[in-house]
Order: C-alpha cells, then structure tokens, then sequence
C-alpha cells in the first residue's frame, strides 16, 4: 500500500466549522471542544465573546464548570461580553445601576398618588 493510503485512514473528518474555527480560520474537526459551545451560524456570539475575554481564557472558565452547565457558563458570557461592548468601564454593573435609575424614576409618581 502508498503511503497516501496511510495518511487517509489518520486523517480525522472535517465537518461544517463551529463558530469558533470560523472566525479564527481553523479546521474544524469532529471531536472539535469549540462545537457544543458554538454552532456553526452563531460566530457573532463567539467573536465578542472572544474580543472581550480571549479564547484561552473562555476555555480556562469552561475548565472550572461542570461539563453538564458549560452551555449556561458561555450564555452567562456571552451576556457579560455584550454588557462590556456596550459599556466597557461598567458592564453589567452599568446596566443595573441604569435599571434600578429607571425603576425609581417611574416609581416616584405612583408614591405622589397615594
């Protein structure tokens, strides 16, 4: 047999690629640990998450959680990630702070009535 008989039968297969091997141009293999976390049509999430955290990071976070509540660790970042884009000194802490603002704002005149 060739030697290009060996190399196929190695070669491990390549499918759709995850969000993750899109947007850093990788291949994207069967057994890829990016795939659960981001499907392939889902590299917005995945590029944000990526600009604020960095990809050794995510998965040093992902290495802490249990494997049965990874997918909610990466929506809990992927929030936070969006929270940073939209206000980078406050994040979510910002987003609160705005919410409590508005909820005592829209409370003052039910109190006025009563």
């Amino acid at each position: 047999m060739d030697g290009g008989g060996v190399r196929r039968r190695r070669r491990r297969r390549r499918r759709r690629a995850c969000a993750r091997c899109r947007v850093m141009k990788k291949k994207c293999w069967k057994d890829c640990r990016w795939a659960p976390y981001f499907p392939a049509g889902e590299h917005e999430r995945f590029t944000i998450l990526h600009r604020v955290f960095g990809g050794n990071m995510i998965m040093e976070i992902l290495q802490q959680v249990p494997n049965d509540r990874r997918a909610d660790a990466i929506h809990s970042l992927v929030y936070e990630a969006n929270a940073r884009e939209n206000d980078p000194v406050n994040g979510r802490r910002g987003q609160l702070a705005q919410m409590i603002a508005e909820e005592e704002r829209l409370q003052v005149p039910h109190q006025a009535d009563g």
